[in-house]
């Protein structure tokens, strides 16, 4: 054994080399299993060769299985961090950052809406009413809970957002308020 780098190939490149200038023929070192130089023949298709085929059919498969179910939209909608809640004449409101990525080739009109609690309103602050084709857009909603309806310091509110009037997603998201009575 070479006392090389495994694999360095080198002595058979020297072994060529020499059976190149006494005329014989090469391959006196190379690789290959005993079968073969008993045989004569070689073969390609091993176990080994068909197990990566068969690994690389499936990852492909997978790939091509993730971007055909691929939804056209992807929306995140998260409360705005370093604030709590505010209050407005109309209630306690609490902030929440959106963003849609269009990763199809259509206009989208973007509604978002409150669906629980009943009473909730919601103002959109900033540009997500239309999203171009593969785009993104940005905003900021503000959702107002009456202190009417309100019943805890903390709950969820469920925002839906439809596309083209057909529901795209239902999010829960929290909803910070003070303590009743404060």
């Amino acid at each position: 054994m070479c006392k090389r780098a495994s694999n360095c190939t080198a002595c058979i490149d020297a072994c060529d080399e020499v059976m190149d200038k006494v005329g014989l023929r090469r391959g006196l070192i190379r690789y290959t299993s005993a079968t073969a130089v008993q045989q004569g023949k070689t073969t390609w298709l091993t176990t080994r060769i068909k197990a990566y085929v068969g690994v690389w059919l499936v990852l492909v498969a997978i790939v091509v299985t993730l971007f055909a179910l691929r939804g056209e939209l992807d929306i995140q909608i998260v409360r705005q961090s370093g604030s709590l809640w505010t209050t407005t004449a109309d209630g306690v409101a609490n902030f929440y950052n959106i963003q849609v990525i269009n990763k199809s080739d259509d206009m989208h009109d973007i509604q978002v809406s409150v669906a629980s609690p009943a009473g909730a309103t919601l103002r959109t602050l900033g540009p997500i009413r239309e999203i171009g084709p593969n785009a993104i857009a940005k905003g900021r909603l503000l959702v107002i809970v009456p202190d009417s309806i309100r019943s805890t310091e903390n709950s969820t509110v469920t925002l839906v957002v439809t596309s083209n009037g057909a529901e795209v997603t239902r999010t829960n998201v929290s909803f910070v308020a003070p303590t009743k009575g404060q």
